[in-house]
């Protein structure tokens, strides 16, 4: 009997895989949302970012890790990987499942009807690549190792099924509960907890370097473990009690407890809900005479066969349209777009090099936030997407005013030919961004006072080198003691003496009210900007008052690169002085002076301002008869400003009025105010150029010995 079953369970196996791979590569295109949040992560797995929604991201921390392995392989083709596994998954489960029935006292023929009844309601509720299917899997197979008496391996299958999905771990304690009914569990509970903390550490200590403040967890798995968690609590001890009564058929009511908490805890779009239905079904065939039994069974499945032919499982309609817009979208390969579409938009429309962000926040604590905020606006201003794809719609971006200042500012132009292609909604808009942006820095932490209840505490730039007709975008942390009644204004001020670009924004007193907001603005640099250091000063206005005015920091505009005339040494350096080197010199004879011509460069960045010489001094002498000494680039380019490695030109005039007739040498080099300079393998300056001064006035100009 014992052989016949088992037969029975792998010819039952194969069929149902060679069922399952049919209809999955039948029905390609019926697909589900909560499939391609999967794939995205594979992508960016195999092309080496992580597990992470976009390249750069912080890591994630993904508790169903393990569906995203198989998918690794090949992301572009995901789907149909994923039908492959879990037609593997179910068809094992198929087994697990016979075993059980038959275990219970069922009859062969009564356990191959339990199953198709599992295997035809599966694909209604769904869909041909969950990981659920995974999951069942894992949870099951703990359940025979149990059965077996390998308590410990049940264990590591049951945390296995929490890496799966969330919600294995229902299923992990409810097996535990059953095992406990039976006193003999703590085996059991001793290994099933070490699959997930070792995934946590893992995380920690490898994906993050160490800094669990850079491991985010998604909003859903939150809220999963919200509600899992209210589940656990209620039926701990009634679950408990009922499997210690029901002792005949305990694993029966196991699958029964199971399907209820599935249904408690609303995932009815998840790949368990089939597996809930069919406990049912087998709990309540269970309880009918012996006689009856085939004859229910064959009326249970030939009503979910009619129920799959009548309402057979189709994509949804939005869901397709996702699909349709993704792929017919034709983004650059390394893109960034902000959209309010599904998963499917962001897998068919991008892949591992280019960054999606969703509007509504569930993958990104930023974007989230300031939806909480209630301003839309700054979102677009914080993420300043290459594309912006968004349905004025729908709330909260129906109140984006296209023609506003940030929009604008940001030269964000609407591109209304790509509204023609499949996919797109009724109140779409698509725009292209015109403007370049930076990269926000990391958070700069500051204790600013504005008022006796208001403080700056942070701030953060995307950029500190300003450019002529570009932008600077402005983040500002705030802290408040209490919440404004009124609406609060915001005044940024760009100054060199005078000011030189300002801008101003009014934020709603409902973006107040978490006492911790973070605003979001943007300056213009005006394009006949010279360059220079300037201040950004930070104006807080309230019922037509000033709080108080801050300076927050200092920017550069820095010079061009040197002219192209200028000479650069055949080595590429003509001297060494610390950490800056000189490439390029060039001493020209002017009436009366000399114009000095340098081309310098640091390899590592300078902490301070260093001034630089020009010295005419005679031969064999260091006292100067004449000089010239000031900052780099007449005091508008400061040495902490320079970039390693990049080239600065600069120029000195040095005066002749009164120099006698000789013979002198050019000297440069750089120094602190206190006095200290800069040494080199040459001493504290080098020798640039010899200068001949005749008694007629006549200046010529030599190279150095």
């Amino acid at each position: 009997m014992i052989n016949r079953d088992r037969q029975t369970a792998l010819v039952l196996s194969a069929v149902i895989f060679l069922v399952l791979i049919l209809a999955g590569f039948w029905m390609k295109t019926y697909a589900r949302e909560a499939d391609f949040g999967q794939y995205r992560l594979a992508q960016n797995l195999r092309a080496g970012h992580g597990l992470v929604m976009n390249a750069g991201e912080h890591d994630v921390l993904v508790i169903h890790v393990l569906p995203v392995l198989p998918l690794v392989l090949a992301p572009q083709d995901a789907p149909q990987i994923a039908v492959v596994v879990m037609a593997i998954a179910y068809a094992l489960s198929g087994m697990l499942v016979f075993w059980v029935v038959r275990r219970a006292g069922m009859n062969s023929l009564e356990g191959i009807f339990i199953v198709l009844l599992w295997l035809i309601a599966w694909p209604v509720w769904a869909g041909y690549r969950s990981p659920s299917a995974l999951m069942i899997l894992a949870t099951l197979s703990g359940l025979e190792l149990a059965e077996r008496g390998h308590w410990r391996w049940a264990g590591w299958a049951a945390g296995l099924a929490v890496l799966i999905e969330p919600e294995g771990v229902l299923a992990c304690v409810l097996l535990g509960i059953y095992l406990i009914s039976l006193a003999r569990a703590w085996s059991y509970w001793q290994t099933v907890w070490i699959p997930g903390v070792f995934w946590i550490v893992l995380n920690v200590l490898f994906l993050t370097d160490g800094d669990i403040n850079e491991l985010e967890v998604l909003g859903a798995i939150r809220e999963t473990y919200h509600w899992q968690g209210i589940i656990w609590l209620g039926l701990l001890i009634p679950s408990a009690g009922l499997l210690s009564y029901c002792r005949a058929d305990h694993r029966l009511w196991f699958f029964m407890l199971w399907a209820v908490a599935e249904v408690m805890t609303l995932s009815s779009q998840d790949g368990v809900l089939p597996l809930a239905v069919s406990a049912a079904l087998i709990t309540g065939i269970r309880l009918i005479r012996p006689r009856m039994r085939s004859v229910a069974v064959m009326t249970g499945s030939v009503g979910m066969l009619a129920l799959l032919l009548l309402a057979p499982p189709r994509t949804d309609p939005h869901l397709a349209e996702d699909i349709e817009l993704g792929t017919h979208l034709n983004l650059p390969s390394d893109a960034t777009i902000a959209h309010d579409r599904s998963d499917a938009f962001t897998y068919y429309a991008l892949n591992a090099e280019g960054k999606a962000y969703c509007l509504d926040g569930e993958y990104s604590p930023l974007v989230n936030r300031l939806l909480e905020q209630h301003d839309p606006q700054s979102v677009i201003v914080a993420l300043a997407p290459d594309y912006l794809y968004f349905n004025t719609r729908k709330e909260p971006f129906s109140r984006v005013d296209l023609s506003g200042y940030e929009l604008s500012t940001l030269a964000y132009t609407q591109q209304p030919s790509v509204l023609q292609i499949p996919g797109v909604r009724h109140g779409d808009v698509y725009l292209v961004r015109q403007m370049e942006v930076g990269t926000f820095g990391e958070v700069q932490s500051i204790g600013l006072e504005f008022g006796e209840d208001v403080r700056l505490t942070g701030y953060a730039v995307d950029r500190v080198r300003l450019l002529p007709d570009h932008v600077l975008r402005v983040r500002l942390d705030w802290e408040l003691d209490r919440p404004p009644e009124k609406d609060v204004d915001v005044y940024l001020n760009l100054l060199d003496g005078s000011p030189i670009s300002s801008t101003y924004s009014r934020f709603p007193a409902r973006l107040w009210k978490s006492l911790s907001p973070s605003t979001y603005q943007v300056l213009v640099i005006p394009g006949d900007v010279q360059p220079g250091v300037f201040s950004l000063y930070v104006t807080l206005g309230y019922d037509a008052g000033t709080l108080g005015q801050n300076r927050l920091g200092e920017f550069i505009v820095p010079p061009g690169p040197p002219p192209a005339d200028i000479p650069l040494a055949e080595d590429g350096e003509l001297g060494i002085l610390g950490t800056v080197v000189l490439h390029g010199a060039r001493v020209t004879p002017q009436p009366g002076q000399l114009l000095v011509e340098l081309t310098w460069s640091t390899r590592r960045s300078l902490p301070d301002d260093y001034h630089i010489f020009v010295h005419l001094t005679p031969l064999g002498d260091v006292m100067p008869v004449s000089q010239r000494d000031s900052e780099p680039a007449n005091g508008r380019y400061p040495t902490r400003f320079w970039l390693p490695g990049e080239l600065v030109f600069d120029q000195h005039y040095v005066p002749l009025q009164g120099v006698p007739a000789g013979r002198y040498l050019v000297r440069t080099g750089l120094y602190l105010p206190e006095g200290e300079r800069l040494r080199g393998e040459q001493g504290d300056h080098l020798v640039l150029a010899q200068v001949q001064i005749q008694s007629d006035g006549t200046v010529t100009v030599e190279p150095p010995d």
